[in-house]
């Protein structure tokens, strides 16, 4: 017997889908009819159904992806208010957001990246209590990273982003999770095995500083609709802007960042010896 769980998110967006697709069908069949009846009547001129439809069902079919994805965005969004049931254990968490699996394993910190058609498998595999050899195995994923947590130099994380970033041998890794909460929960569980010479600091963005990068991505889109004459580039850029970036920049003005970071000062005393400080 299966015990695949959707998400919240999953119920919701398969609801605003199929609430997408009778607007769809409803609009096109009422502009259909509208303009039947007006070629109907004009009996110089000859136009076929095909035609019509041709006409109109770009225009109505960007209005449906619109309204699914205002909708999707207000109503099918992950909470952050609870943790998604049967999406994380004590020491691992599946993201179908982003197609991430991490888990602690002998201590160390390990993540993969599962193919888009593999989630299914896994999510319901995860779900079932699989070992976690047997989840990668099932991602499709031809390697994934194991960061002994003991030799982290730097790990960065801002309260109201969905990743954390590590510094392990020079490298930087993002490792994604579901919601800023999720993150939060594994973040309680990573702490407790990095190296104890690394310094804790606590910093909190102004409302400008953090705005500032979704100002320059809004000034960079709309210069490029200036220019632009094409309808679907513009459609696409504008829906961008709407979906992508003036998410980012309500939630930065809503809440400013918090950014919380464990680095190593010896690290810091290497670049600025190699800087000749």
């Amino acid at each position: 017997m299966s015990s695949f769980v959707l998400s919240q998110g999953q119920s919701r967006k398969i609801k605003v889908a199929v609430f997408s697709i009778a607007i769809f069908l409803v609009i096109t069949y009422l502009v259909f009819s509208f303009f039947n009846k007006i070629f109907a009547n004009d009996s110089e001129s000859v136009i076929s159904t095909f035609d019509i439809l041709k006409t109109i069902v770009p225009y109505t079919a960007s209005f449906s992806f619109t309204v699914f994805g205002i909708f999707a965005f207000i109503f099918a969004r992950e909470s952050n208010k609870v943790l998604p049931k049967g999406f994380y254990t004590k020491s691992s968490w599946l993201d179908i957001k982003h197609n991430s699996l991490v888990a602690i394993s002998n201590n160390e910190l390990v993540f993969v990246e599962v193919e888009d058609n593999k989630m299914g498998a896994v999510q319901d595999a995860y779900q079932k209590g699989e070992p976690f050899d047997a989840l990668v195995e099932l991602s499709g994923a031809s390697e994934h990273s194991r960061l002994p947590l003991k030799e982290v130099t730097n790990l960065n994380s801002e309260h109201n982003e969905h990743y954390m970033k590590v510094e392990h041998d020079d490298k930087t890794y993002t490792v994604d999770f579901m919601t800023p909460l999720v993150k939060v929960h594994a973040l309680q569980s990573v702490r407790k095995f990095l190296p104890d010479s690394l310094d804790y600091s606590k910093i909190k963005k102004t409302r400008i500083q953090a705005v500032i990068p979704s100002l320059i991505a809004f000034l960079v889109l709309a210069v490029i609709v200036y220019f632009v004459e094409s309808f679907t580039v513009n459609f696409v850029l504008v829906a961008l802007g709407v979906f992508a970036i003036l998410p980012g920049a309500v939630k930065s003005l809503i809440s400013p960042p918090i950014v919380e970071s464990w680095k190593s000062l010896d690290a810091d005393k290497e670049v600025e010896t190699a800087k000749g400080v």
